[in-house]
């Protein structure tokens, strides 16, 4: 039943004997023909659907999809406390009379709160059921990697002489480090998340019935 479902677009819910149009929305009574073949056409707007039959049983934010939805507000958490790493980093630097470029550094935390910003539009998504979220997570999952090794990279820019490097040895290597684990964990993160919702159920249903 849910071995197609990696496009969703074009997928028609059928929940007891009624079914949604994913286009024109508009729920109509399907038979059981329509459910043997897994497939209706909307008498108004002549799209073609899929059928997805919902358990009841298997709807909501419980389990593993709670889980997730803890670590999602974590993540949140996480990346507002990225945005003070630019600060500490900044202090080290007048702290040890390094000279340093500005402008890279509020370009690096520019990129960070366009991060938080956007991984707040996924907890929307998430939180209100859009079919959109699997989409995004994904997207957002790429970006965040890139927008990582960008900004970490604009740190180590920011030191206008490499001499000054020494007297940072310690500050440069938690840097790299830093850079390093957070693209293992995204990239875990995203392996696990995304198998997880191409195949279960409870998401399907979930996202599908809101």
């Amino acid at each position: 039943m849910f071995e197609n479902t990696a496009e969703w677009e074009g997928t028609c819910v059928l929940n007891g004997s009624l079914g949604t149009c994913f286009k024109c929305k508009k729920t109509f009574e399907i038979t059981n023909q329509d459910i043997a073949s897994k497939n209706f056409i909307c008498s108004e707007c002549k799209a073609s659907n899929k059928i997805i039959v919902v358990d009841e049983t298997l709807v909501g934010i419980k389990g593993w999809l709670l889980f997730f939805s803890i670590c999602l507000v974590l993540s949140l958490m996480s990346a507002f406390a990225n945005l003070g790493e630019i600060s500490i980093f900044q202090d080290n630097l007048d702290k040890n009379s390094v000279p340093y470029n500005s402008i890279f550094l509020n370009i690096a935390f520019m990129v960070r709160i366009i991060v938080f910003l956007y991984l707040s539009y996924v907890h929307y998504l998430f939180f209100s059921k859009n079919i959109k979220f699997r989409k995004e997570f994904n997207k957002y999952i790429f970006f965040t990697i890139l927008a990582v090794i960008f900004s970490n990279l604009l740190l180590y820019s920011s030191i206008t002489s490499s001499i000054y490097y020494k007297k940072l040895s310690d500050t440069s290597s938690n840097i790299l480090s830093s850079t390093i684990i957070n693209i293992i964990t995204l990239t875990v993160y995203w392996v696990i998340w995304s198998s997880y919702f191409r195949k279960s159920k409870r998401f399907m249903n979930t996202f599908f019935t809101k």
